[in-house]
């Protein structure tokens, strides 16, 4: 009986991970195309564009492959002194035709670390709906030459986001019905405004100053600056600050020359992306930078404000304060002494 009871036991339990077993595979998720990264990309046309100062252009932004599409968000890089964007819409024929959506209003900002300007628009279906996607139109933008040179239309990633401020940042993503992100691929646009157009380098660096021991010190910090739209640092006077623009690029080349402005007066050129400036008065000061490249086309400013304070040497008051509270002891001894003096030489006159 006892061994009948201990087999229908074993059974039991292996019925029970077999059956735990089964529902953990029922439930983990299937691999669909959407999850593969190397099928699923996000695509610009034309890729490149020729076109003359003033003139206008449409651009388009499909998708390929990817299963259980479920919503889609693109942020898109441009050099704004080259291109102005001046709509974006989603077309009827969108990959989610004949489907219920939203659509999210598009914008135009600039980001604050490179420049450059970018635009962004979101779309999603509504309820448990999906699609199936082999190439679709997500979006179309327009576009108009406003000045000669060239730019690049650049995919804004999660690697590689734009940012509006310190605390906003926005990039490319796209989302499958279980709400997971879809790793993609993806192309890049290039527009030629006017004859020969170069592409422009882009600028961007980094503060840092050393690590300080300020326990025996006193410090006093600037005050913050009021705009969140650029990056800024806390310094001090007399101590070394680090500007590294080793971050900057040049799409066709090279850079050749950093340019560097840090807000004091100082304005240094150099061949090397690191550079070491000591600021000698306390305040704000906002730091520019701009690139140029090896055929001689200069980038857009980038900026950093370095907000310097001051440190100053805790003060050591403890040898004056023995040195008074002996000087006290000794004024209260002698006057005390002089008192019993007094008292004494008053009853001894008293008595003759």
């Amino acid at each position: 009986m006892v061994k009948r009871v201990k087999s229908l036991r074993g059974i039991m339990v292996y019925l029970l991970i077999s059956i735990f077993a089964v529902t953990l595979i029922l439930n983990m998720p299937s691999a669909s195309k959407g999850q593969q990264a190397s099928n699923t990309q996000l695509l610009v046309s034309p890729e490149r564009v020729e076109v003359s100062v003033n003139e206008t252009f449409t651009i388009t932004v499909n998708i390929t492959n990817v299963d259980d599409l479920y919503s889609w968000q693109v942020v898109l890089n441009f050099n704004g002194s080259v291109l102005n964007c001046t709509n974006v819409w989603i077309p009827e024929d969108n990959v989610f035709a004949g489907h219920a959506m939203s659509k999210g209003d598009w914008f135009v900002d600039v980001d604050y670390i490179t420049g450059l300007n970018f635009l962004g628009i979101t779309a999603s279906l509504l309820g448990n709906d999906s699609v199936d996607v082999d190439n679709g139109i997500l979006f179309k933008a327009n576009f108009t030459a406003i000045g000669s040179g060239a730019t690049q239309l650049t995919f804004a990633t999660k690697d590689n986001p734009a940012k509006r401020h310190q605390f906003a940042s926005f990039y490319s993503w796209i989302r499958n019905i279980d709400f997971l992100e879809v790793p993609f691929s993806y192309n890049f646009g290039t527009v030629m405004v006017g004859a020969g157009g170069k592409l422009p380098p882009v600028a961007a660096f980094t503060v840092s100053i050393p690590e300080l021991d300020l326990s025996n010190y006193i410090v006093l910090k600037g005050y913050a600056p009021v705009s969140k739209n650029i990056p800024y640092i806390y310094a001090y006077k007399g101590v070394p600050v680090t500007f590294n623009a080793s971050s900057s690029y040049d799409p066709d080349g090279n850079v050749t020359l950093y340019i560097w402005d840090f807000g004091d007066g100082n304005i240094t050129e150099t061949t090397s992306p690191v550079v070491v400036h000591v600021y000698n008065k306390i305040g704000r000061r906002t730091v520019e930078l701009k690139v140029v490249d090896n055929d001689n086309i200069e980038s857009q400013p980038c900026y950093y404000i370095v907000v310097v304070g001051l440190i100053l040497e805790r003060f050591d008051w403890s040898p004056y304060l023995y040195g008074l509270g002996t000087v006290i002891v000794a004024g209260v001894v002698i006057q005390s002494v002089r008192a019993f003096l007094r008292r004494r030489r008053a009853r001894l006159e008293g008595r003759g």
